[in-house]
């Protein structure tokens, strides 16, 4: 087993003199008091008899072994399974070449698609666009049956060779599930949001190009851990920690500064961090401004939703992030609100939410960030109406409306009133018993004029809390029409 020896003496006066950080916000625990938490790892049968029992990864290991490759577990799968948390996705490297890669799942008959395949969508997804409802639906008849097979898959395994080869993964296709196996890399030029990288046999090397200590450790199949940079004894001591020099890693690739916040609201129970990290953050987040908004909002979403998202907001508001991925506006007003707002649990969208409050502040980051419509539509519905008191009985009547759930179950608990939650929750929203048929039928002549008759009857039904039938609405609106 490859570890690396770590004197606990020299770990803990390192930690402890973070305590004492001037970045650190008020409510952060001690770091020496964070260091006797420690995190429970399994022992190496209990791993080993988990993995096992995976068909597939006895199957991958024994060929790649039977070739005279080797293949670990790598990054998060490594991680997760170290804290208790068995992952639905298994990440492996490999000392072979993608070619040989290739050569081996072939002569075990695993099927595969490489890396890049996803370009054949892309250009499906213009020819869809061009092409007529007829030819679609050929399309949706051909990817429906032929997509599971052989055929299809060694259709994309080998127009994608070349760019497969390129980013140096191929995806194993066994059973129900999806095996990524990378050849080991390193960086050779970096630019903050891209790497250039050529192939290596150092295990450690690859190691190296990863953001954090916790997510560069290998695992062999028989519950090894390879761990060149302390990675295990971070995770046990809830230490969140870039690999090598923090000032480097950020700069390879600048996404890494959401990144640190990201894994330490996932691993750790305290808000302390070292000063070396957090200086290493401040120097360098003006990289943000290149970085796409889609990845921005992916990692902020993933913030927000951890336990301590508003201890993190302080801490990266403390590093002057915000100014560069469009939060300008955040303030301690704000993040109080958010704390708040998290005793409920709330969605990312609505933990967003507590830091917009105007036009020009919401219209910035849907611009920069580009959530999808219906994740703007959510912030825009809790921004709109959270400083408004509601009624369960207008949140019910929004339901009917076809607001979705979420924006209430969200909205309400803003306004701290979970018992509404749980009725709306546990409500089954009744149908509209009317239609336009409906009035046709009683004799009302076709035109415009049906749509405000119907919005009429709806507000009736609405009123009585959706207890008037069919009929009564109709008979009620028989007699209103021939009234003087």
């Amino acid at each position: 087993m490859v570890l690396r020896a770590l004197s606990l003496s020299r770990h803990t006066l390192r930690f402890a003199s973070s305590a004492v950080s001037r970045l650190a916000p008020t409510r952060s625990i001690s770091c020496r008091a964070t260091r006797s938490a420690r995190i429970k790892m399994p022992t190496a049968q209990e791993i080993t008899d988990k993995i096992n029992a995976d068909p597939a990864v006895q199957k991958l290991t024994s060929v790649f072994k039977e070739n005279q490759f080797e293949i670990r577990l790598v990054g998060g799968a490594v991680r997760d399974i170290l804290i208790g948390r068995w992952p639905h996705d298994y990440d492996f490297a490999t000392d072979a070449l993608p070619e040989q890669v290739q050569t081996i799942l072939e002569a075990a008959d695993i099927r595969m698609f490489l890396a890049g395949s996803t370009m054949v969508v892309v250009a499906g997804v213009c020819v869809w666009f061009m092409s007529s409802v007829v030819f679609r639906g050929l399309c949706l008849l051909i990817f429906k049956f032929l997509a599971p097979s052989d055929a299809l898959a060694i259709k994309l395994q080998c127009t994608m060779l070349c760019l497969g080869l390129k980013h140096g993964t191929v995806t194993a296709i066994m059973g129900s599930g999806t095996y990524e196996i990378t050849t080991l890399r390193k960086d050779t030029v970096t630019d903050g949001r891209h790497a250039d990288v050529e192939y290596t046999k150092d295990w450690r090397v690859d190691a190296e190009r990863r953001d954090l200590t916790i997510n560069a450790m290998s695992m062999s199949m028989d519950g090894t851990i390879f761990d060149y940079f302390g990675g295990k004894e971070d995770l046990a001591q809830q230490r969140i920690a870039f690999v090598g020099d923090p000032v480097q890693r950020i700069k390879e690739d600048y996404l890494r500064v959401l990144r640190y916040f990201r894994f330490h609201g996932k691993i750790c129970q305290h808000n302390g961090h070292e000063q070396d990290q957090l200086e290493a953050i401040k120097v360098n987040t003006h990289g943000l401004q290149n970085v796409a908004g889609e990845r921005i909002w992916c990692e902020m979403a993933k913030i927000l939703q951890t336990e301590r998202a508003p201890d993190l907001m302080e801490t990266m508001r403390i590093c002057q992030i915000f100014h560069w991925i469009g939060l300008d506006h955040v303030t301690s007003a704000c993040i109080e609100r958010h704390r708040r707002l998290q005793l409920f649990h709330p969605s990312a969208c609505a933990a967003l939410s507590c830091y917009m409050s105007d036009a020009d502040e919401v219209n910035k980051v849907f611009a920069w960030w580009r959530p999808s419509r219906h994740e703007q539509r959510h912030m825009q519905f809790l921004i709109d109406n959270r400083d408004t008191p509601i009624t369960l009985e207008q949140g019910q009547d929004w339901l009917v409306e076809k607001v979705p759930l979420e924006f209430l179950v969200d909205l309400f608990k803003f306004q701290c009133n979970m018992e509404a939650v749980q009725t709306l929750q546990s409500w089954t929203v009744p149908a509209f018993p009317v239609a336009g048929k409906d009035l046709l039928k009683i004799g009302v002549p076709k035109g415009k004029h049906l749509g405000p008759m119907l919005l009429q009857l709806k507000n009736l039904w609405k009123a009585s809390r959706f207890k008037l039938s069919k009929e009564e609405l109709l008979q009620d609106f028989c007699v209103q029409e021939m009234a003087p």
